[in-house]
Protein backbone atom coordinates (compact mmCIF):
# COMPACT_ATOMS: atom_id res chain seq x y z
CA UNK A 1 0.00 0.00 0.00
CA UNK A 2 1.77 3.73 -1.00
CA UNK A 3 1.70 5.84 1.40
CA UNK A 4 0.64 8.73 -0.59
CA UNK A 5 -2.79 8.06 -0.57
CA UNK A 6 -5.29 8.06 2.45
CA UNK A 7 -7.23 4.81 2.96
CA UNK A 8 -10.48 4.33 1.42
CA UNK A 9 -10.23 8.36 -0.14
CA UNK A 10 -10.99 8.52 -3.99
CA UNK A 11 -8.48 10.31 -6.06
CA UNK A 12 -9.35 13.59 -6.98
CA UNK A 13 -11.13 14.36 -10.57
CA UNK A 14 -8.72 15.08 -13.37
CA UNK A 15 -9.43 18.99 -14.08
CA UNK A 16 -9.32 19.61 -18.09
CA UNK A 17 -7.25 21.92 -19.38
CA UNK A 18 -9.12 24.80 -20.99
CA UNK A 19 -9.55 24.34 -24.43
CA UNK A 20 -7.42 26.65 -26.50
CA UNK A 21 -9.16 29.78 -28.54
CA UNK A 22 -10.25 28.11 -32.35
CA UNK A 23 -8.14 29.26 -34.89
CA UNK A 24 -11.43 28.93 -37.18
CA UNK A 25 -12.87 32.08 -34.98
CA UNK A 26 -9.45 33.93 -34.36
CA UNK A 27 -9.46 33.73 -38.64
CA UNK A 28 -12.86 35.17 -39.49
CA UNK A 29 -12.93 37.78 -35.94
CA UNK A 30 -9.60 39.34 -38.05
CA UNK A 31 -10.84 38.57 -41.70
CA UNK A 32 -11.74 42.41 -42.92
CA UNK A 33 -14.73 41.34 -45.19
CA UNK A 34 -15.47 44.98 -46.10
CA UNK A 35 -12.09 45.45 -47.43
CA UNK A 36 -12.47 42.73 -49.81
CA UNK A 37 -15.81 43.49 -51.15
CA UNK A 38 -14.39 46.63 -52.47
CA UNK A 39 -11.35 44.74 -53.79
CA UNK A 40 -13.82 41.92 -55.65
CA UNK A 41 -16.15 45.01 -56.38
CA UNK A 42 -13.06 46.58 -58.41
CA UNK A 43 -11.91 43.69 -60.26
CA UNK A 44 -15.45 43.39 -61.87
CA UNK A 45 -13.82 46.73 -64.50
CA UNK A 46 -10.74 44.03 -65.36
CA UNK A 47 -10.98 43.28 -69.34
CA UNK A 48 -11.27 39.32 -68.68
CA UNK A 49 -13.66 37.63 -68.22
CA UNK A 50 -12.69 34.91 -66.23
CA UNK A 51 -11.23 37.69 -63.17
CA UNK A 52 -14.85 39.05 -63.18
CA UNK A 53 -16.59 35.67 -62.60
CA UNK A 54 -13.99 34.67 -59.89
CA UNK A 55 -14.77 38.11 -58.18
CA UNK A 56 -18.14 37.39 -58.55
CA UNK A 57 -18.28 34.07 -57.47
CA UNK A 58 -15.94 34.68 -54.38
CA UNK A 59 -18.98 37.38 -53.24
CA UNK A 60 -21.19 35.30 -53.56
CA UNK A 61 -19.73 32.75 -51.68
CA UNK A 62 -18.81 35.66 -48.60
CA UNK A 63 -22.60 36.45 -49.30
CA UNK A 64 -23.40 33.19 -48.21
CA UNK A 65 -21.04 32.85 -45.30
CA UNK A 66 -21.88 36.09 -43.60
CA UNK A 67 -24.75 37.83 -45.13
CA UNK A 68 -25.13 40.41 -42.15
CA UNK A 69 -21.67 41.57 -43.14
CA UNK A 70 -21.04 41.24 -46.69
CA UNK A 71 -24.25 43.95 -48.28
CA UNK A 72 -23.66 45.92 -51.10
CA UNK A 73 -26.30 48.98 -51.79
CA UNK A 74 -27.46 49.46 -55.43
CA UNK A 75 -25.60 52.48 -56.07
CA UNK A 76 -22.22 50.57 -55.80
CA UNK A 77 -21.00 51.11 -52.57
CA UNK A 78 -21.25 49.09 -49.38
CA UNK A 79 -23.64 49.65 -46.94
CA UNK A 80 -21.23 48.44 -43.64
Amino acid sequence: MSSNSAAGAPPPPPVPAPAPPSPVQEEADQFNYQATVNELTIQFLSEHEETRVAALKWLIMLHQKAPKKVCLNPSGGSTN
